[in-house]
């Protein structure tokens, strides 16, 4: 009964930016957080409720509903061109974030359609389950929205990502550095859509 609890107290009329400082200050020092707990609270200030597009993801798009939320972030940020550290998710920033959230769950979704496709997709009857590397998910899905918006959705490109599909499934790719693996692949698509633009002002 005499046990003292250390309390902040926050006066009503703070600033929503001081108390989200305070709130990840205060469990930073205490219960560990994970990335999209700490990037909760940082889009908070910007009127960004990432709980709430988490909830509506899981009505909407299949996959969200068996993935950790951090791989949302992470194909985000694959997206926006930039790293996967930890460092990096947890500073992307609220400039059409929410528009980026949408792109990032319609690409696991037709990630989730292409995977479970029995016919003429990868044939994982469980996802949750029998999904070989979870972490495969984030630079497939950066595949996939990167060739239909571009209009490369050639038999040839998806050819050429089923070899990178199964390559990487029997060769243990994405087994361990998957953050690294996907930078490098992220990366390697950098560099082909360069040979691409140059090839294309050769033609020109």
């Amino acid at each position: 009964m005499n046990y003292e609890i250390h309390v902040v107290t926050l006066s009503r009329d703070i600033d929503s930016e001081k108390i989200v400082e305070t709130f990840e200050k205060v469990n930073r020092m205490g219960k560990p957080l994970s990335i999209f707990d700490l990037l909760t609270a940082r889009l908070y200030k910007y009127d960004i409720k990432l709980r709430d597009l988490l909830r509506d993801a899981r009505k909407t798009y299949a996959p969200t509903k068996y993935i950790p939320p951090e791989i949302v972030l992470k194909v985000i940020a694959l997206l926006r061109g930039k790293d996967l550290k930890r460092k990096t998710l947890l500073e992307l920033e609220a400039e059409n974030f929410i528009e980026d959230w949408e792109g990032a769950c319609s690409a696991l979704e037709a990630t989730y359609n292409r995977v479970t496709d029995l016919k003429n997709g990868y044939g994982v009857l469980d996802f949750k389950k029998w999904m070989p590397y979870n972490t495969m998910i984030v630079p497939l899905a950066a595949l996939l929205n990167h060739i239909e918006p571009a209009r490369l959705d050639t038999k040839d490109n998806y050819d050429k990502i089923d070899r990178w599909y199964w390559i990487s499934v029997f060769s243990n790719r994405y087994d361990q550095a998957t953050g690294t693996t996907s930078e490098r692949f992220q990366s390697s698509k950098e560099m082909d859509r360069r040979r691409q633009n140059a090839r294309l002002h050769l033609r020109i």
